[in-house]
């Protein structure tokens, strides 16, 4: 089947072309009655689309899109696994020492929240809940705990802070 936009072949079930970074529709099976004039068919040495620039609704969207840098996608990716980690760490732990799994709770809400809106909201969370823990491990024991979960917070803000640049240069030029 044949992206709408720019003509290019487009595999079952992709989400963007690969050519030009169209949002395609949820349902590819309705885009094989699309026609595409002879003239348009791509060939393996066409050179990208640049007629028409694709808009994304939200951050989530352009960073599942071929336009935004793969780099930021893994280190948003990174950033919610090691989310994940920490709350079955932090669950362990609790279980261990016989304390409510609060925390670890939390943790995985805040993972899954990252993965599922790319929102800033659960990495500021998960950065102020690992703060806390340092804080309050060090009063209570003497030694920072926590220092993990500082860091996977801290790797989230900083990945979501660069891929809504990106976003946002990328709705104001059309280009990164």
């Amino acid at each position: 089947m044949n992206c709408p936009y720019c003509g290019s072949v487009v595999r079952e079930n992709e989400k963007f072309c690969q050519n030009c970074g169209a949002a395609l529709a949820q349902n590819t099976a309705a885009m094989q009655n699309v026609s595409v004039p002879a003239q348009q068919e791509p060939s393996l040495a066409q050179p990208p689309f640049t007629g028409a620039r694709v808009q994304y609704d939200s951050l989530k969207d352009f960073v599942q899109s071929p336009v935004c840098p793969e780099k930021v996608r893994k280190s948003i990716k990174s950033s919610w696994i090691i989310l994940l980690v920490c709350a079955v760490l932090t669950l362990a732990f609790e279980i261990i020492m016989g304390i409510l799994p609060i925390d670890a709770v939390l943790l995985a809400v805040f993972a899954f929240w990252l993965r599922g809106k790319y929102s800033m909201t659960p990495a500021i969370l998960a950065l102020a809940l690992g703060i806390i823990g340092v804080i309050v491990g060090y009063v209570q024991n003497g030694t920072p705990s926590g220092i993990l979960v500082v860091f996977a917070g801290s790797t989230a803000v900083s990945s979501l802070l660069r891929a809504k640049k990106l976003f946002d240069e990328y709705k104001k030029n059309g280009t990164l």
